[in-house]
C-alpha cells in the first residue's frame, strides 16, 4: 500500500465517521471510551480498504449492485460503532448513523456538481481539480455548517429519541439515496452530457437535504410531543398538590385556632390552672399564630400557595413578602395559579437558600393591575452566576435533560392566557415579570 493510498483511506475513515461521532458524542458514553472509538475506526478503516472498492471499474450491474450493498453495509456499520462506543437504543444509533452518513453523501455531492462546473469551464487544476482534495473540502464544509446549526439550537445535549415508525421511512431515504448515488456514478461512465450530470447532482444534493430536513422534523416532533406529555403530567400533580396543600392548610389552621382557644382558657382559668406559667402559654400562642394567620389575597388558590410557602419560609428563616391583588387573578384557573407561582416560588426559594447571610434572604412578591394588564413581579437574591439559554436560565442540576420543564410549564401557562414572561439577573438579583391582559370587563377603571 503506497503513502497516497493510504492518506486516500484515512481520509475516508475520517469523512464518514466524523458527523455520526458529533452526533453520538452528545449520548452518554460507555467505559473506556476513547479506546472503543479507536478500535472502531480501525475496523472502518479495514472495511473501506477491502478490495471491493476495485470492483468500481466495471459497467455491469453486478458491480452496480455490488458497490450499493457496500455503501449500505458502512450505515450498518455506523449504527454498530454507535452501539458499541456510547450507551443508547437502537434506534437512537440508527439516527445518528443515518444523519451521519447523509452528511457525508450530501459534502460528496457538492464536490462532484463542483467538480463537474469546473470541468465544463476548463478549470480542472489546482487543488479543487482533484476528487479526494474537493470532497475532504465540501464535507468538511459541510460538517462544519451542521455543527454551528446544531449550536444554534442552543442545546448542550441533543436529546435522540426518534420514534420506531417515523425512522424507516427515514431510514428508507437514505437507502435510495444510496441506490441513486451509484446510478449517477455509473450513468458517468456513458459519457453523458454535462447538463444531465448537473440535473443528476442537483437532485441528489436535494434529495440529501431532504432527508435531513426529515430526519431532524421527526426528532423535533418527537420531542415535542414528549415534552407535551410531561409537562401534561406535571400539570395533573400540580392539581393534585393544590388539592392536598389546601386541605392540609385548613386543617391545620382549623386545629391551631382551638389550641389558642384553650390557651385563652387556661390564662383566664381559675384553680390549679393559674400554676401554668403564663410566659409560656404567651410563647405557644405566638408559635401558634404563625399557622393561624394565613395570607388574604383575595384569590383561594393564590392564598394556598402563599401561606404554603410562607410557612416554608418561617422553617428555612426566608422571608417571602407579598402585596398581591388576588382578584386580579380571577382570570387563571386555580390549577394554573398554584403551577405558575408554585414554580416560581420554588425556583426562588432553591435560590435564596444557598445565602448564608439572612438579611439577603428575602424573596419579594408583587401583584397588581396596570393598564389593563395583570403585573407580576417576583424578585430574590442569588449565589454565583446564572446563565441563559434561549432566555431562560440554564439548570444547575447534573442531567439537564432531566430538569428544566418546571420554566417551559410557567412560559405555557402564559401563554395560553395571552401573556408574556421575561427572567433576568442583575447586581446578584433574580427577577421574573410576567405581564398578562386582563378581559375587558375585568379591568379596573379605578
Amino acid at each position: 500500500m503506497t503513502l497516497s493510498t493510504l492518506v486516500s483511506y484515512l481520509l475516508n475513515v475520517a469523512l464518514f465517521s466524523t458527523p455520526t461521532l458529533m452526533l453520538a458524542s452528545q449520548l452518554p458514553a460507555r467505559p473506556h471510551h476513547v479506546a472503543r472509538v479507536a478500535a472502531s475506526l480501525a475496523v472502518l478503516f479495514v472495511y473501506l480498504a477491502n478490495p471491493i472498492t476495485n470492483l468500481v471499474r466495471g459497467d455491469t450491474m453486478e458491480v452496480f449492485a455490488a458497490m450499493a450493498v457496500y455503501f449500505a453495509l458502512i450505515v450498518v456499520f455506523l449504527v454498530v460503532m454507535v452501539l458499541f462506543c456510547s450507551r443508547t437504543s437502537l434506534w437512537a444509533a440508527s439516527f445518528c448513523a443515518v444523519v451521519g452518513y447523509t452528511l457525508q453523501n450530501l459534502g460528496s455531492g457538492l464536490g462532484e456538481l463542483c467538480g463537474i462546473c469546473l470541468r465544463s469551464a476548463g478549470m480542472s487544476r489546482g487543488l479543487l481539480g482533484n476528487a479526494l482534495a474537493r470532497t475532504v473540502i465540501f464535507c468538511s464544509m459541510t460538517y462544519v455548517a451542521f455543527y454551528f446549526v446544531l449550536r444554534k439550537r442552543g442545546n448542550k445535549q441533543l436529546e435522540i429519541d426518534p420514534s420506531k415508525g417515523s425512522f424507516c421511512l427515514v431510514f428508507g431515504v437514505v437507502l435510495i439515496n444510496i441506490v441513486y448515488d451509484m446510478a449517477v456514478k455509473y450513468v458517468r461512465l456513458y459519457n453523458v452530457p454535462t447538463p444531465f450530470n448537473v440535473v443528476f447532482r442537483v437532485t441528489q444534493v436535494a434529495i440529501c437535504v431532504y432527508a435531513l430536513m426529515l430526519e431532524f422534523e421527526m426528532l423535533y416532533n418527537r420531542h415535542l410531543l414528549t415534552e407535551a406529555a410531561t409537562m401534561a403530567r406535571l400539570m395533573a400533580d400540580r392539581e393534585r398538590q393544590y388539592e392536598a396543600s389546601r386541605g392540609n392548610i385548613d386543617a391545620i389552621n382549623a386545629r391551631c385556632h382551638d389550641i389558642r382557644k384553650q390557651i385563652r382558657r387556661l390564662e383566664e382559668g381559675s384553680g390549679d390552672s393559674q400554676t401554668v406559667d403564663k410566659a409560656f402559654l404567651d410563647d405557644i400562642a405566638r408559635e401558634v399564630s404563625i399557622y393561624d394567620s394565613a395570607v388574604k389575597t383575595g384569590n383561594d388558590a393564590l392564598d394556598v400557595i402563599l401561606t404554603e410557602k410562607r410557612l416554608l419560609g418561617e422553617k428555612e428563616h426566608i422571608t417571602l413578602s407579598c402585596i398581591a391583588d388576588g382578584h386580579a387573578l380571577d382570570l387563571m384557573s386555580p390549577t394554573d395559579l398554584y403551577s405558575l407561582f408554585g414554580g416560581a416560588l420554588e425556583n426562588a426559594f432553591d435560590a435564596v437558600a444557598d445565602i448564608d447571610d439572612e438579611d439577603r434572604r428575602n424573596i419579594s412578591l408583587l401583584v397588581r393591575q396596570v393598564a389593563g394588564m395583570v403585573s407580576i413581579h417576583i424578585e430574590n437574591y442569588y449565589e454565583g452566576t446564572i446563565e441563559f439559554e434561549n432566555g431562560r436560565p440554564r439548570t444547575t442540576k447534573e442531567d439537564e435533560a432531566a430538569h428544566g420543564f418546571g420554566i417551559k410549564t410557567m412560559q405555557h401557562i402564559v401563554a395560553r392566557y395571552g401573556g408574556t414572561m421575561t427572567m433576568g439577573a442583575e447586581d446578584q438579583r433574580f427577577y421574573l415579570n410576567v405581564l398578562i391582559p386582563l378581559p375587558t370587563d375585568a379591568r379596573s377603571h379605578a
